[in-house]
């Protein structure tokens, strides 16, 4: 399960690069772009987690995906501050020091969202 859950988390990494990087590519500050990325990567993720990590379709697809926001809030909080922690920490803005600050970011929200997803949002 933790498997899956790390391979949806690489698509919604993805997401989140791309996104960010159209945004800041448009001129959308950092912390700005940074929380409309995670948004579509965390959306991202919960579809890809329900039809296939977890496989739980309990709940009502309104629901489950608020219950997946605000369970995976304190991971993404980690995540968000981490990112923008180490790209205030490189001086020189670069698609490098962007690729860092998510790489960095994501693997510290990793394992408090799949421990939330899977205890609250998609307990059977």
């Amino acid at each position: 399960m933790f498997g899956r859950f790390a391979i949806v988390g690489v698509i919604a990494f993805c997401v989140d690069w791309a996104i960010i990087t159209v945004l800041l590519h448009i001129g959308i500050l950092f912390p700005l772009a940074r929380a409309g990325s995670y948004f579509c990567a965390a959306s991202a993720a919960w579809i890809l987690n329900r039809k296939w990590t977890f496989e739980n379709k309990n709940n009502s697809i309104i629901r489950q995906w608020g219950a997946y926001l605000i369970a995976n809030l304190s991971g993404g909080m980690v995540n968000y501050i981490v990112s923008i922690f180490i790209s205030y920490m490189i001086s020189e803005r670069s698609e490098f020091s962007t690729l860092l600050s998510l790489v960095c970011g994501t693997l510290c929200g990793m394992l408090i969202n799949f421990t939330l997803s899977k205890r609250y949002v998609f307990k059977s």
